[in-house]
């Protein structure tokens, strides 16, 4: 399917407009973790480190068709991973965490279950009509935070980490079109600096 991502600024006309404190909590931990949305959904309490603001990726949830929600290992083993949050968004998350009294191993986006795909588009398509962004799916959250940190500047090795993908040739495999142009990167390093040489036969 095409990738399709929002800025910064579509993103915050977006969660405005969503409904609930649990929902605006989870595109937002989507938008900046990169995670995929069921990495997500199976997050219990015990998988944030509030001290040290680092959330435990370390399972996948997936829906069979009228089924309950099945917690399985997540897509490869470079998906097991930690990643880094900003404080401001952990303790925010903590909070909630504390308002509902919840136990360590309640899921952080549910209750003693982890919430159902059709409690999250409804709300997600919606917000999206209110905010009148264009229209991407949950799952191009993820490219969105990927797109982000590329436009930032950061590495291809640090945006693999970060989605947790199997290498870093799946990382520029998806996301090449959205790097800047390595060659002309490569000659605006010297557009600044004039280099002399000695001429031929000319003694120093």
């Amino acid at each position: 399917k095409e990738m399709l991502f929002w800025t910064p600024e579509e993103f915050n006309k977006f969660i405005v407009h969503v409904p609930s404190e649990m929902l605006s909590l989870y595109f937002r931990f989507l938008y900046i973790s990169g995670c995929r949305k069921g990495e997500g959904l199976a997050l219990t309490w015990e998988d944030f480190d509030f001290q040290k603001n680092i959330v435990h990726i370390t399972k996948n949830v997936y829906y069979e068709k009228g089924s309950r929600a099945k917690i399985t290992t997540p897509k490869n083993i470079s998906s097991v991973r930690d990643i880094t949050m900003p404080g401001w968004f952990m303790a925010e998350l903590k909070a909630y965490r504390d308002a509902k009294n919840s136990n360590a191993i309640d899921y952080a986006f549910g209750t003693s279950e982890p919430l159902l795909p059709t409690s999250i588009n409804k709300p997600f398509n919606d917000a999206i009509k209110m905010a009148g962004v264009k229209k991407i799916r949950v799952h191009d959250l993820r490219h969105s935070c990927a797109s982000l940190l590329i436009s930032k500047g950061f590495s291809i090795v640090a945006v693999s980490n970060r989605l947790g993908h199997a290498s870093t040739k799946e990382t520029l495999d998806t996301y090449a079109h959205l790097f800047p142009n390595e060659a002309d990167k490569l000659v605006s390093a010297f557009s600044d600096l004039k280099i002399v040489g000695e001429k031929v036969g000319e003694e120093s």
